[in-house]
């Protein structure tokens, strides 16, 4: 799962470098089951340390003109 905010890309991967381990059922495996709640939790303690200075927020608008 690769997940783009403002700040920052991150990348997140389930699985197993053995092609034998399996997950329970594919849908188990599926990113959306897997790695996007990691993401969540890793984005949520970003955004709560407030050191980091990692806002949530809206894409900056392009600075250049974009043709719609």
């Amino acid at each position: 799962y690769i997940g783009i905010t403002g700040d920052l890309i991150t990348g997140v991967w389930v699985g197993a470098d053995d092609h034998k381990v399996r997950f329970r059922t594919p849908q188990v495996g599926e990113a959306s089951q897997t790695a996007l709640p990691l993401f969540g939790i890793y984005m949520e303690s970003l955004y709560n340390d407030k050191s980091l200075n990692i806002k949530q927020g809206r894409f900056p608008e392009p600075n250049i003109k974009v043709n719609k």
